[in-house]
């Protein structure tokens, strides 16, 4: 069993390596465990990056495809042989009070393409994507570039197995 703990989705250009190692890692696995149960959200881009791992070029594009085009795509698959498994392999995402934003999103697109369970609990409801940017002085500021019809803003992702953010990971060992 793979596990992968994503505490927040940093900004893409910053994580785009050390992703790409995570995901060859999992590759290896028979099932994976995506932990996002305090994980905030962050920048759209890697949210989308992580999700061409785990989605088939018909599933990737069949849903709202914000940041990555097919060129893109192309060059994320061709990036890592042995990840095309992770399009197969059986996946089940952690949700708790934390989850939020991109993390939702991510839930989300997962769960209509019938390739993730979420498990834990609702999360709440931020269905905007967007980067953030650093301004002078240490300052960032997240701007959101969609969600205004997110079917999730406002009302979250219902686990497909609803249990305590304690038991979350338990229960998707069980299950696999």
């Amino acid at each position: 069993i793979g596990f992968l703990r994503l505490n927040k989705f940093q900004q893409y250009e910053d994580v785009q390596d050390v992703l790409l190692g995570a995901m060859m890692m999992l590759a290896n696995s028979d099932a994976v465990i995506i932990d996002l149960r305090i994980n905030g959200g962050g920048d759209g881009r890697t949210k989308e990056y992580l999700e061409a791992f785990f989605l088939s070029r018909e599933q990737f594009f069949n849903r709202e495809t914000e940041f990555i085009d097919t060129t893109e795509f192309r060059v994320i698959k061709e990036s890592c042989s042995s990840c095309t498994r992770l399009e197969e392999v059986q996946l089940y995402i952690l949700t708790g009070n934390g989850t939020f934003s991109a993390a939702e999103g991510f839930c989300y697109d997962l769960q209509q393409a019938g390739r993730a369970r979420i498990i834990g609990t609702k999360t709440k409801g931020g269905g905007h994507s967007g980067s953030s940017v650093a301004l002078s002085k240490g300052f960032l500021v997240f701007i959101p570039v969609s969600g205004k019809n997110s079917p999730i803003e406002g009302v979250g992702i219902r686990p497909d197995l609803e249990t305590s953010e304690e038991l979350a990971s338990l229960t998707a060992q069980q299950h696999i």
